[in-house]
């Protein structure tokens, strides 16, 4: 049997993007907060998840081509509980 798939409500995204910084370097910042739950699965694990994501790349341009190096990092937090359904 395959099972349902997740709901993700409410889901709260936010991307900011920094250009021009110094060193011509740029940074991407990824935020997201989302409360999932299974609709229909008795005992399941749900609850908030926390998802953040900075990303530094420095781009390096030469008349013979490019290349951008990068950093990130990577942060989940997860607030996990087992939430006892019944199946009507």
């Amino acid at each position: 049997a395959v099972s349902s798939v997740y709901e993700r409500l409410p889901q709260i995204r936010a991307n900011g993007f920094y250009y021009e910084l110094p060193f011509n370097a740029n940074m991407l910042i990824l935020g997201q907060y989302d409360q999932f739950r299974w609709p229909t699965e008795i005992a399941r694990p749900q609850g908030p998840r926390f998802h953040f994501n900075p990303i530094l790349a420095l781009p390096i341009m030469k008349p013979w081509g490019f290349v951008t190096p990068s950093i990130q990092f990577v942060a989940d937090s997860y607030q996990l509980e087992h939430i006892n359904q019944t199946v009507d």
